[in-house]
């Protein structure tokens, strides 16, 4: 699959979670900023590939997750990985693993800073 940019439903997750405040957000931000994406797992999972050469310092390789309820009352979770320094997944499941039926809006998700 090839790199695109980063679609706005795709943006709108993203911002969500660095609206929260953890050790290394600011550099995120900037990896971001400069960061293509593809598409890993049908559920909407996706990876980054950043021009941005600077090294976020985090606490775990997860800092930051998301969740919400999909309208079948089945959690949604989604998680951002940081590899090294870099961001490198933005990682979306189902606790029991089934398709997603509809992906809420942001405004509808809980974020937790897991450090």
């Amino acid at each position: 699959m090839d790199w695109r940019p980063i679609s706005p439903t795709e943006r709108g997750l993203i911002n969500l979670l660095l609206s929260a405040q953890f050790d290394g957000r600011d550099v995120i931000q900037k990896q971001i900023e400069s960061a293509m994406v593809r598409t890993i797992h049908a559920e909407g999972s996706f990876e980054f590939n950043s021009s941005c050469t600077e090294s976020a310092e985090v606490r775990r390789s997860i800092p930051v997750e998301a969740k919400v309820e999909d309208s079948d009352g089945v959690t949604i979770h989604m998680l951002l990985h940081i590899l090294q320094g870099k961001v490198n997944e933005l990682e979306i499941y189902k606790n029991d693993l089934s398709q997603i039926m509809e992906l809420p809006p942001p405004e509808r998700w809980t974020v937790i800073v897991l450090e």
